[in-house]
């Protein structure tokens, strides 16, 4: 990594995840891949992981505190570098949760103040709905995307050393609730990936 690429990742780390440029690294997963990423540091980031929109991955030092969960979140990241639609989260999530939330603000607002906006109450009824399932699309799409570089990690590390990464990664510090909350809305449970995992790959 080096050259625009580089300045960029330096630059996403510093504005975006409020860390510091560590080094460039590389890891070798079991299965002999070598994948070239930048370490960071910010141990308040709700994030161990990322792939930016120009595919590097930028790996928080929290995730070195394990080989195993190392190799997991390096194999997840590269998951989303691999398929490209998963780089659309970013605009697709941005976009319909902006829309969907305005949507939603609109029917609160209306319930709230119907009679003095003069508006009718299924009107605002329907624009909460409408928003809701907007903001819908965005969290529906981004768990297909988080299912898929997971289902990648998982073909593979193996189904072991993923519950084991999991596992580990949930003995992290506990994060704030808003962060849960935006974390159960862009990705789904492990529980949820493995069931899902385990049904597209069962035996014919």
């Amino acid at each position: 990594m080096k050259g625009i690429k580089l300045a960029l990742t330096k630059a996403h780390i510093k504005f975006f995840r409020a860390g510091r440029f560590e080094a460039i690294d590389s890891i070798r997963l079991i299965n002999g891949q070598q994948i070239e990423v930048a370490k960071y540091s910010n141990d308040k980031d709700a994030l161990i992981g990322q792939a930016t929109l120009w595919r590097t991955i930028i790996i928080n030092s929290k995730a070195y505190s394990s080989k195993t969960t190392l190799e997991y979140v390096v194999a997840h990241e590269t998951g989303h570098c691999v398929q490209w639609y998963g780089l659309l989260a970013y605009p697709v999530v941005i976009i319909t949760w902006i829309i969907g939330g305005f949507f939603i603000l609109g029917g609160v607002l209306g319930l709230m103040f119907f009679w003095a906006i003069s508006t009718n109450i299924l009107t605002a009824v329907s624009t909460l709905v409408l928003g809701s399932c907007i903001l819908s699309l965005g969290c529906g799409y981004s768990w297909f995307i988080e299912y898929k570089a997971d289902s990648y990690a998982i073909k593979v590390l193996g189904i072991d050393h993923y519950k084991r990464a999991r596992n580990e990664m949930n003995e992290f510090p506990r994060l704030s609730f808003a962060a849960r909350l935006v974390g159960r809305m862009t990705h789904p449970t492990s529980y949820a990936v493995l069931r899902l995992f385990l049904f597209f790959n069962r035996e014919p």
